[in-house]
């Protein structure tokens, strides 16, 4: 029957079939990947290696250790303690509070009484606060305020790592022979220990 498919058809039968290889092959590696994050801690460094000849690298995997983050998830509470602490880091604008038609017959006799100037905290000031927080791994203020006195609005946590897999040169070589001795399925799962390896 493969005989009687036109190039087309074949190139057409390939994609579809690698589509879904790769449709199964992402899984496996989401699965995989999540079993490793699981059994390994931020900062463990593994490499993989032929079952059978270990001097055989295939990639090393490694569970990373990801810095601290502040977030800011009230910007209204934010604002209002460094206003209140340190007005020096927010900016006087003017802002208007009449109406428009208001404005613009008052504006049109130059009356600057529907002008009003306002301390408004700019983004910058509020993200040296997270970067000082992510540092200190607390919320913290500018002159160091912590506990009680800190910020509101801001929280630090950590990330969970992430997995880098770096591949070695030799890797494909390394994954065709163990595919060819029919030690790996298509997942990648270790089917059989071969003859001297150890589990």
């Amino acid at each position: 029957m493969t005989n009687e498919l036109s190039p087309l058809d074949r190139a057409v039968l390939r994609v579809a079939v690698l589509t879904v290889i790769q449709g199964r092959v992402a899984e496996a590696v989401d699965t995989a990947r999540a079993e490793v994050r699981n059994a390994t801690h931020k900062g463990d460094s593994l490499t993989a290696v032929h079952p059978a000849a270990n001097e055989r690298p295939i990639a090393k995997v490694t569970h990373s250790t990801p810095k601290k983050r502040a977030e800011v998830y009230d910007r209204p509470a934010v604002d209002a303690w460094i206003l209140a602490n340190y007005p020096d880091k927010a900016e006087t604008n003017t802002k208007v509070i009449g109406s428009q038609a208001d404005v613009l017959d008052v504006l049109r006799e130059h009356a600057p009484f529907l002008l009003e100037d306002v301390k408004e905290v700019r983004d910058w000031a509020v993200n040296e606060l997270q970067l000082k927080s992510a540092a200190a791994g607390e919320p913290v203020g500018y002159g160091g305020e912590i506990g009680e006195l800190a910020p509101p609005g801001i929280r630090v946590s950590t990330p969970d790592g992430t997995l880098r897999v770096t591949v070695a040169a030799n890797a494909a070589e390394v994954v065709d022979q163990l595919w060819i001795d029919g030690l790996i399925d298509l997942d990648g799962n270790l089917l059989e220990l071969p003859a001297g390896g150890t589990e």
